[in-house]
């Protein structure tokens, strides 16, 4: 049965039901800190903020309970949609729904493309890190990246409480967004991309190609001695004093990594470092 709508704070409206004691368990989505906020990056609270927006502190702080207990046994984010299963009162767990809108492919394809050719966006995205930037990408578009109100978002629970959101729901959006803190690009696919078809539309041309010939190469795995030679090699000498006149080419691009490390997650990476360096020699020779 689909969840009413909150419109005040007016209880009379809703059955009520005996307050019981949930069921301990074990081996649930813990959530660390016991107190306190749970979400900690900019880009968590900015899911709790929808929580926020019903103004039902009671349910909430019982979903921050839950969520701190390890009531929330399993959740999963697909495009459009979070389901989860929290162990309340009863025997069998709560299914919980949580549906948001799906950007479409068309903007997705923009999106993309202005990634392409910002690969100090698309690093920190992948090293674990939302550049606020991103969203002013999305409003480019006249979409949002994160849902802005909670007419956006449909909720459903199998409990008996016909509040939304239940404590279960609160308790599954705080796992959530504890779990968005080190993962936050669970939030581009509940938008509609996952992060392997993200990597793939960044960097699939380029890698497919590669993959073709690995088969037909020979083995390129390194020696002891290479790998010793690597890590032991006589220390660099630098010459930047003629920086300024000279183009920089990525080392990437002049010294291309074997197909065993040509993990475009590992390539985007290192060209964001390579683009700090850049930088800060041009620093130094303009100082």
């Amino acid at each position: 049965m689909p969840k009413r709508k909150y419109y005040g704070d007016d209880y009379g409206s809703y059955p009520s039901y005996p307050r019981t004691s949930r069921i301990e368990t074990k081996g649930g989505m813990r959530v660390k800190s016991k107190s306190g906020e749970i979400a900690q990056k900019w880009w968590s609270k900015r899911i709790i903020s929808i929580l926020d927006h019903y103004g039902w502190s009671n349910r909430l702080q019982r979903g921050r309970s839950y969520a701190r207990s390890g009531q929330v046994l399993s959740i999963s984010v697909k495009p459009g949609l979070i389901e989860s299963k929290v162990q309340g009162s009863r025997s069998t767990p709560y299914k919980i729904t949580i549906k948001v809108p799906i950007i479409p492919d068309e903007v997705w394809a923009k999106i993309i493309t202005y990634l392409r050719s910002n690969t100090e966006m698309v690093s920190q995205l992948l090293a674990g890190e939302v550049p606020p930037e991103l969203e002013n990408v999305f409003s480019k578009e006249k979409y949002t990246l994160f849902p802005k109100t909670s007419s956006e978002i449909e909720m459903d629970c199998s409990c008996p409480d016909y509040a939304t959101p239940c404590k279960h729901i609160s308790a599954t959006f705080y796992v959530f967004a504890y779990n968005l803190d080190t993962d936050p690009m669970m939030i581009l696919q509940l938008r509609g991309k996952s992060k392997d078809e993200i990597v793939k539309a960044l960097y699939g041309s380029e890698t497919q190609g590669l993959n073709e010939k690995s088969d037909s190469l020979p083995d390129s795995r390194m020696s002891d001695e290479s790998l010793y030679r690597f890590w032991h090699t006589d220390p660099l000498s630098i010459n930047i004093s003629n920086y300024q006149n000279t183009v920089p080419i990525s080392p990437l691009k002049k010294y291309p990594p074997t197909d065993e490390m040509s993990d475009p997650l590992v390539a985007s990476i290192l060209e964001g470092y390579y683009t700090n360096i850049r930088d800060s020699l041009k620093k130094i020779t303009q100082s």
